[in-house]
Formats: C-alpha cells, structure tokens, sequence
C-alpha cells in the first residue's frame, strides 16, 4: 500500500455508486475492445454480504521519521452494527478465521492471475455458505499494479478512473466543505483586519464532511496504479482536509510526502534528489520545484505538477504552528527558484504577506501583499487585499496611496459591508488629504446618511462623524452626534460598545472621570470578552471607580460637617427642609418607575433604549420629553445649575483652572452657610422612604467631638489617596496638585504633610512650574530639615536602611522588574515598580527605581515625551548621585538626536570604516575571582593613605593639565568610564554579550538561531535567553541572560568561546565577532555611556591574562 494511505476495505465499494454516466461508458469501451485489461478490475471482488469496514480511529498523531502521512477518519455510519454481527458470527465458529492482530483483517483473498497462478499455491478453501477463508497476506491493487508495465492503455485508463471517479468527486465534497467558510465572520474595521476573514482553527466545518474527502481521496489511491499523475493530486486533498481539520502534523507530513515522493529524479540516480541545480546553466541557483511547460498551444491543457503547489500548503501549514523561521526559508528558496511556476507566484506572494502580516512585520508586508492584489482573480480577496493595504498605508500616515486603495474596493464592488467601510475610510482620511477639508468629510458623511442602503448604518456614520470631530478638537460636536448614534435604533451591538467607548474617551480626555466611568462601566457590559480593548477598559473602569468613590466619601464627610458646623435652631430648619426633599423626591420616583414611557421598563420600541440589570444606561437620550434626560439637553436643568454656580461661585470669567486663585493659591473648602448639600449623601442605601425624618437624619450627624475627628480622618484619607490616584493611576498631574492644594488648606496639619509637600515639590516640577515646585522645596527643607524627604532632596538618596531582610526584599523586587524590562515587558515592569513604591516606600535603592521608571516609559511612549519629563525629575532629585546623573544625562542626550539615530538604523547593511586594529591573541585564559590579589586586613591602613596621597598627587596633575588645555584652546579629554569589579562574594547578576564587529542583518538572524538550538538541546533547563540588542548603529550584540553570578556567567563564556567556531556558528569568521562577560550595572552604564571600547579595555585588563 502506498504510504500515507488510508486502508479502505474494498468489499464495502459495492453499495458506492459507480454507475456513472461517464464510467459506464468508458468501461464498456474498455471490456470490448481491450479485454487483456480486465486484469484491472480481477482484483476486486464485490461479494453480496457487506463487511465491517476498518477504518482507523481518529487519535492523536505523531508524525513518523521518515515523513510518511498517518492519515486517519472517524467510524463509517454503520460499522458498530456489522462489527457486532461480525464479533457473533466469531462466536459461532464460522467462516472468519483471521488473527485478531492482523494489519488487515478484512482483507480479500488474491485472485489468481495468469495460466499458471496456482503452481505452487494452494486455492482458498470454502466453509459452509460458500464463504471465502479471509487471508491475512492479501495485497492492495495499487501494490499489485505497481508490479505491471506501464502501458499507454493502462495509464489512460488509470488516470481516467482516478480522475472522474474518484479525485472530481473528493474535489467536489472539498470544495463544498470550504464554500461556507468566512459567511458568518464579522469584521472589526475599528482596527487592522485580519488576513482571512476565517480562523483556521475554528473553521465551523463538519468534519464528516473533511472525512469523505480523505476516504474518497484513499480509496482512488488504494485502488488505482500508484504511478497515474492523479494520485499526487488525492494526496494533495487528503493534506488540505488535514489543514482545515487544524491536524497540522498530519496535514505537513502529507505535504513533506509530496515533496520528497514526487521530486524530479536526477538523470544518473534513481533517488529524488530536492534542491538540485543539475539544469541550471550557470550552477548558481538552487531549485526544489518541478519544472512545468510554458510554451506551446498543449500547456493550457497539461496537467500541473501539484508538488508545486504542496510548497505553499506546506507553507501555510507551518504558519499555523507559528514556525515562522522555517516559512522564511521556505519562501526565500521558492522565490529565488528559477523553476518555480508563474501560475503559483501569486500564491506564492500572498503567503509571503500572510507571514508578515502575521507578525505584525506591516512595512515589511506591504509589497508582496500588493503583488499578490494586483494579480489575485477572486475579486473578494482581492477587494479584502486592497481594504488591509489601505490600512496599512493609513497607519503609515502615507493618506494619498490609502485613498487609492480604498477607491480600488469601492470599485470592485466587494460586499456591502466592506463597501461602506470603505467609503468611511475616503470620507475620514479626505480631510487630511491634500485639498480635502472637515467641512468636505463630513458633507460626505451627510449624504450617505440620504441614502436607503445605508440606513442600517446610520448609528456607525454618526459614529464616524463624531470621530472627525473629535479629531479636530470640538469635543461638544462629538458628543451630540455619539448621542445620536445611540439613538439611532440599530441592534449592532458592537457599534454601540464602540460608542460607549468613544463617549468614554473623550470625557477621559477632557478629565470628567466621573462622566468617563460612567460610560467605560457602559462600555464594560456590553463589550465581549475577545473586545480589542477590554483590557484598557476594566482597567480605566476600576480606577475611576476608585476615584468616584473617593470624591463621594469627601463630598459626604463635607455635607455632614457643613450640616453639624450650623446653629441648632437653623440645623433643625434646614433638616427638615430636607426630611421634605427627600420624601418628595421618592414619591417621584414611584410615579416614574410606575408610568409607561419612564427610564426604568425597557420599551423595545423606543430606538437606542438599553437597559443593563433595570437601570438605564448613560448617554441614553430616547425616553420621553418629561423625563429626565442628559443635563445640557435639559434647559432647566442647566439654569438651575447656572443659578447654583452663580450663587456658590460669584461672577467668574472664563479661564482655565478657574477653581483656584491667579495667585496659585487654591480656593478655601471652609463651609458655608448657603452652600448646597446633597440630602442623598445624609441617607445610608437601606432606610425606606417611609422612615425618614429629622431625627433620622441627626444621628448620621459628627456632632460629637469623636465624631467630627473620624470624620475629618476619613476625609483627609480620601483626599490623600485620591492625589495618588490621579499622579500614579491616570497620569494627571494637575488633579492631583489640586487636590492636595485643597488637603493643605483644609487640614495644615495633616500627619502625612511631609509626603504632602514632597509630593506636590516633585509634581509641579514634573510640570516646569519651577516657582510652585522651588516653594515647597523650600518648605521641607526648613520645616523638616531631618525627614527623609528633605534628605532625598538634599543628596539624592536616603540614609542606608537598617534592616537587612527589607533590603534584600527591595533588590529582590527590583531584580525583577529590572529583569521584566530586558525581556521586553514594559507594563509588568511598571506594574512592578509601582509596587515597590506602594510597599516599601522610599528605600536606599530609589535612584534606580526611578530611573528603570524613566528609560521604561521611553520605551513604552514612542514620542517620548513622558520618559524624558521622568529624566529630568531624576536630574533634578538626585544631584549628588553621580551615576545616576550620567546616565541620565547621556539618555537625554541621546534622545535628543533621536531621529538621527532612528535615519541610521534604517539601513540594512552597515559596515564598520575603521577597526581598532587591536590584535586577540588566540592563547588567552580567563582570571576567576579567586585568581585576583586579595587585599590583606593589615595593609588596608597602607593602601588608604597610599590613595590619598595619590588622590592628591592626581588633583594637582589634573590642575596641570587643565592649565595647559586651556592654553592650549583644547577641548577637555573624555572622561574614564567608573566600570567596576563585582564583590566576589556577592550575588551579582551577570550576562554574556556576543559583539558582532559588522552589521548584518542576515548574519544577526543565523547566529541568533544556532544559539538558540544549542540551548536549547545543551542547556534546557537552564532557561538562557538569547536576543538582540542595538548598542549603537554599528554596535549589535547577542545577550545571553540570565547568570546569578559571575561564576556562572565565566563558565558559560568558557563554554562558547570554545564551541562556537567549530560547533556552534562554523561558517561565521571568528574575526566577525567578540565575545565578553559583563555585570548588570556595568551593563546599565555601557548602555547610557556607548563606551564599548573602554568597557573592552576594562574586560581584557581585568578578565583576560596572556599565556
């Protein structure tokens, strides 16, 4: 049997309909005129009584070595029933008399062939019945066949009955089976679409239905001469049902077993020889495809070498596993394949675009994937290719070719969908585009909106309409039209998620948080859970709760101690007035809660209305005209809150930071006799309506002196905390400088003012308002001249921490985060920080904390500007620590000619001018720490006044120096970089840094994966990584990480420095590369100083000795 065959017992093909029009008659052809070639069908006997079909059960599969397919299939309907009768008549002693371990059980006795067939042999026997004795050395008809010539009567007929009988009706089934995939997929246009609007591993297809592809496609190839050119095509679809089965080892070892089985030969060998270049004139390019006929009349009709298209199957198959070097390979050879066929090279584009698109490479993808647009014949994918270029090109800002492409779908006449998404794309970008206006785009919009196809859309164009406004700053204008979106009666429940959130967003960015949770808390219950941005939601959702919750508990302490501040006599007044309020707010209620038309029952008819657990969600304006409804679409409401202003605020113009004095100085909280007070805020959530009253109302009150203090501890506590939460949790300085303005004034004395002042000294730098920042500077260092804060100020760092178990709980932490950054997880790393600053406070290590905070946020924010503002604070808060200043200060510099850098690294292929022309001895050795001259106890004394003397004798040399310089109109020497030698008895973190002396892409690529392996297969449980890293633009290395100390790190050294030319990386020249061994924070320093050739210098003098 051929491998890769599904054994499929033949005597069960007697109820299958072969009784085709076209078979019949070719057959009859066949029995008349040729009768020797009835030998073909001799093999095959139908008996009356069908059989139990074997068939393989479906289990997991390991893919054989010798990259033969295991194809598989589920129970045919029928087979439990015959295996029963098959298993009683066992019982009976009848007619089966086969071995329970035999590899074909069922299969048929062989037909006797030729006059003298039976010399020798012994004829099957017969029982009762009649009934054959089933042998167990019975062969397939393909194995027979391969024995025969290969006739031309024979090959016509074989790849006749393959193809008609047998491959059309698996290509049939196959093609069925796929024609549904991507009809129920929906698309998300708010982001990048995916390359295929299906997933491959959740597909929805009946696998019944994949199942008879694979048993149809076995079947012709068990039975028919395993040398017809149709049999590659039945192994073809047994490896794509495999693929949309999601069995990718099955379905890559039925392609691996095209390609190897089916390769051409070489003319002197009979072995299939993959990757030949014998037919090349010149030698020089590699070739795996086979060759296919081009020029003729006949090429339209010839048949195609499918093992060409096993190729891009396979290349497919690999991408699903996410073997993303090997499908880099794999296209790269097709390409340069100089027999690759052109028919395929379309194909051949778009898995190379699908492999980009794939890793988020969209530069990278743009160019095949508009090679494989311009040439694709379904106008669907086509369409579906233009759409993705678009986005492409509009995330790249390059507006013109997006709207070309975006004109190139409209044109196409893709389906609806896509049709309109389209045209809000051209309606969106136009004006940005050269010529186009807001004005322009949003007329656009205005006429889609007059269009019948285009009702069901209207909550989207609203949507889209409000993002252009809210892209030209006119947040009111976006609000409205968002408003009218959710109006717009549509059942997209998605569209309405996105409205919830754009709603969110812009109160966010306009710092309403209290309007911004209310609609993320929309957003959040009407988002799935596979919501592209579910993630920032909840996150922003519960820090506003946070924040809500923080101002509630202020502004009800604040009401209670308004109330308890006033005059017995007016208090009574004024709670009854209350008690009144409260009871008529609540009969109110009822009535509404009782009436048809009111918030609280969902009408179904009113468009927009959405009701989550019975209340109304936020932002709903489709309710009656005399209910309540959003606060600036009501205009007494805003009267009422225009008169409240008024009388609380004055006259006022209209000025940013209106709330505090021009001076700076916030305004005062004291109470105030006609002050407005939620009476709500009086009530807990459990007392009916029934029983409320003044004396009620009393007990809730501080009148108490223990009362009152709780209350203002309570206070003070919110406030402090919700200062925190809008520095830390939603990056807004200004709020947070005003709320602990306002806890200053309210409570000078509060217990935490030390942190207060600091807090509020660190923010208003963090804002360039020097003045405020330098006051309260000033503040702590008078006030609180011994605090820790003060000390912070004064030199950088707080005195050494005494407890030894925190200090290593610190360093713990801050390895990790540390650790988090170099792998690339930037959020977890603040996260981690964070932490450490929410647990341990201020330490001896918060220099660094604040730097790793600082180079994290570069990281993270591409513009910037948030990690240089961190920088600077770093500059400003630590002065005296001079490590710390220099890295700072050579990452601003940096950052400062960022885009220079960014222009030179855009090259692909940078080569070093000039070398340092330094020659490596080959006999060197490693010093271990051991190795080093220790310094004894006795001589300590010696060695400090030897360096002060020699500190001294340095000064006045450099005093010299410096004269003669400056003379000499010289710029100063560049200073020695301060690397330092790990304590030996310290848990040092090290890494091992392969430096390349050239820069080559390609060779960064190789050497990053052969190191990769070698760990992998010498060092799997020691969990190295290996990844790049850019030093400068002529400066790329290899960080192998992470070692405990520098015993490890050397050993490992040691390791590659002597596997690495032969084993390891053989075709790389030695002369390409450097390797070395370096500390965490000498690594810190390289990083921020670029001086690799002082660190090399340092490295040979203390690491390497000459032997």
């Amino acid at each position: 049997m051929p491998p890769g065959s599904l054994y499929i017992d033949l005597t069960t093909l007697a109820p299958m309909k072969r009784n085709s029009v076209i078979s019949l008659f070719f057959h009859t052809i066949f029995f008349c005129c040729f009768a020797g070639a009835s030998v073909l069908h001799a093999q095959v006997t139908y008996p009356t009584t069908p059989t139990t079909t074997p068939i393989v059960p479906k289990t997991p599969v390991t893919v054989p070595s010798n990259d033969v397919p295991v194809i598989t299939a589920p129970t045919l309907p029928g087979q439990v029933q015959q295996q029963n009768t098959q298993n009683s008549q066992n019982q009976n002693g009848q007619y089966n008399n086969t071995p329970a371990n035999s590899k074909f059980p069922n299969a048929l006795p062989q037909a006797p062939t030729g006059s003298g067939a039976t010399s020798g042999k012994q004829r099957p026997a017969y029982q009762r019945n009649n009934m054959p004795v089933i042998r167990t050395n019975q062969r397939l008809p393909s194995e027979i066949m391969a024995d025969k010539k290969w006739t031309w009567n024979r090959k016509f007929f074989q790849n006749m009955e393959t193809r008609y009988n047998y491959y059309f009706h698996a290509k049939q089934k196959m093609n069925a089976a796929v024609r549904g995939i991507g009809l129920q997929w929906q698309d998300d246009y708010n982001h990048l679409l995916p390359f295929y609007p299906y997933n491959v591993k959740n597909l929805g297809i009946n696998n019944t239905d994949l199942d008879s592809v694979i048993i149809k496609a076995s079947t012709g190839i068990q039975l028919h001469d395993p040398r017809g050119k149709w049999i590659p095509d039945a192994y073809l679809l047994i490896g794509e049902a495999y693929y949309y089965l999601a069995d990718y080892p099955n379905a890559d070892a039925t392609f691996r077993f095209i390609n190897t089985k089916y390769a051409p030969k070489s003319k002197s060998q009979y072995k299939a020889i993959v990757g030949s270049n014998e037919n090349n004139r010149n030698g020089t390019a590699i070739t795996v495809a086979t060759k296919e006929k081009t020029k003729g009349f006949f090429r339209f009709f010839q048949h195609k070498a499918v093992r060409n298209d096993a190729f891009l199957w396979r290349a497919r198959t690999l991408l699903e596993q996410e073997n993303y070097d090997e499908v880099r390979s794999l296209i790269n050879v097709l390409i340069n394949d100089p027999n690759y066929p052109k028919r395929l090279q379309p194909g051949l584009a778009e898995v190379q675009a699908y492999s980009l698109y794939r890793q988020e490479k969209y530069a990278e993808a743009i160019a095949p994937l508009r090679k494989a647009a311009d040439t694709k014949g379904d106008k669907y994918a086509k369409a579906r290719m233009r759409f993705i270029l678009g986005q492409l090109y509009q995330r790249f800002h390059k507006r013109d070719s997006a709207l070309a492409e975006y004109h190139h779908v409209v044109a196409l006449k893709p389906d609806p969908i896509m049709d309109f998404q389209a045209r809000l794309a051209i309606a969106g970008m136009n004006a940005g585009a050269s010529g186009g206006s807001l004005e322009q785009s949003m007329a656009i919009l205005q006429n889609m909106l007059k269009k019948d196809r285009f009702t069901i859309y209207h909550d989207i164009i609203y949507y889209n309409m409000a993002l252009l406004q809210a892209e030209y700053k006119h947040p009111p204008e976006a609000i409205a039209l968002l408003q009218k979106s959710l109006r717009a009666g549509s059942d997209n429940m998605f569209q309405r998620t996105m409205t919830y959130k754009a709603l969110a967003d812009i109160y966010y960015n306009g710092k309403d948080y209290t309007q911004a949770r209310k609609y993320y808390d929309s957003t959040a219950t009407f988002m799935t859970p596979d919501f592209a941005e579910a993630k920032l939601v909840n996150t922003r959702k519960n820090v506003l709760d946070d924040v809500v919750k923080k101002k509630a508990i202020i502004r009800q302490e604040d009401s209670l101690q308004r109330i308890a501040a006033m005059s017995e006599p007016d208090r009574v007044k004024y709670l009854q007035v209350l008690v009144a309020q409260l009871k008529q707010q609540a009969t109110q209620q009822e009535l509404a809660a009782n009436s048809p038309g009111n918030n609280y029952n969902y009408n179904p008819n009113l468009p927009g209305q959405q009701l989550v657990s019975g209340v109304p969600m936020p932002g709903n304006n489709s309710i009656d005209a005399n209910q309540a409804e959003w606060y600036f679409y009501n205009p007494n409401s805003k009267s009422v809150g225009f008169t409240e202003f008024k009388k609380r605020w004055g006259n006022r113009p209209l000025a940013d930071n209106w709330q505090r004095s021009s001076a700076g100085t916030p305004v005062s909280l004291e109470p105030k006799p006609d002050a407005t007070i939620d009476p709500a805020l009086l009530l807990t959530s459990d007392v009916k309506p029934d029983s409320i009253s003044a004396q009620l109302l009393v007990k809730n009150l501080p009148l108490t002196t223990e009362k009152l203090q709780a209350s203002r501890v309570k206070q003070q506590d919110a406030m402090f905390d919700l200062g925190k939460i809008y520095h830390d949790k939603l990056e807004d300085a200004q709020m947070a400088i005003e709320t602990y303005d306002s806890l200053l004034i309210k409570y000078p004395d509060h217990p935490k003012k030390e942190e207060v002042l600091y807090s509020l000294y660190i923010w208003y730098g963090q804002l360039n308002q020097q003045d405020r920042s330098n006051k309260y500077k000033q503040i702590i260092l008078t006030q609180y001249p011994t605090s820790n804060f003060a000390n912070i100020i004064q030199y950088g760092n707080k005195p050494a921490d005494t407890n030894a178990g925190k200090i290593r709980e610190i360093a713990a932490a801050y390895d990790t985060a540390y650790l988090q950054y170099l792998t690339g997880r930037y959020p977890e790393a603040l996260d981690q920080i964070s932490k450490i600053d929410t647990t341990y406070g201020y330490s001896s290590l918060q220099s660094k904390i604040d730097l790793l905070q600082a180079i994290t946020y570069i990281k993270i924010d591409t513009s910037a500007t948030r990690g240089t503002a961190a920088l600077q604070t770093v500059v400003k808060k630590y002065p005296l620590d001079t490590a710390i200043q220099q890295q700072a200060l050579a990452i601003l510099d940096a950052l400062s000619r960022r885009q220079q850098v960014t222009d030179y690294l855009t090259h692909l292929q940078v080569q070093r001018q000039n070398n340092n022309g330094q020659v490596v001895d080959e006999h060197v050795s490693m010093i271990y720490p051991w190795q080093r001259q220790q310094m004894h106890l006795d001589s300590l004394r010696n060695k400090a006044l030897q360096d002060s003397l020699m500190k001294t004798a340095a000064d006045s040399l450099a005093k010299i120096q410096a004269d003669s310089i400056a003379k000499a109109n010289l710029p100063p020497p560049k200073p020695v970089t301060p690397y330092k030698l790990p304590n030996e008895t310290a848990a040092v973190p090290h890494f091992v840094v392969l430096r390349f002396t050239r820069v080559d892409k390609a060779l960064l690529e190789d050497v990053l994966n052969q190191f990769t392996r070698y760990n992998a297969a010498q060092h799997p449980n020691d969990k190295i990584e290996v990844s790049s890293f850019v030093l400068t633009p002529t400066d790329i290395m290899l960080i192998f990480r992470l070692f405990p100390n520098e015993n490890a790190s050397l050993e490992y050294y040691d390791e590659l420095r002597i596997a690495a030319p032969d084993k390891i990386i053989p075709r790389v020249r030695e002369t390409d590369y450097q390797m070395f061994i370096i500390s965490r924070d000498n690594f810190i320093l390289l990083n921020s100083t670029k001086d690799l050739q002082g660190y090399m210098q340092f490295f040979q003098q203390n690491y390497m000795t000459q032997q």
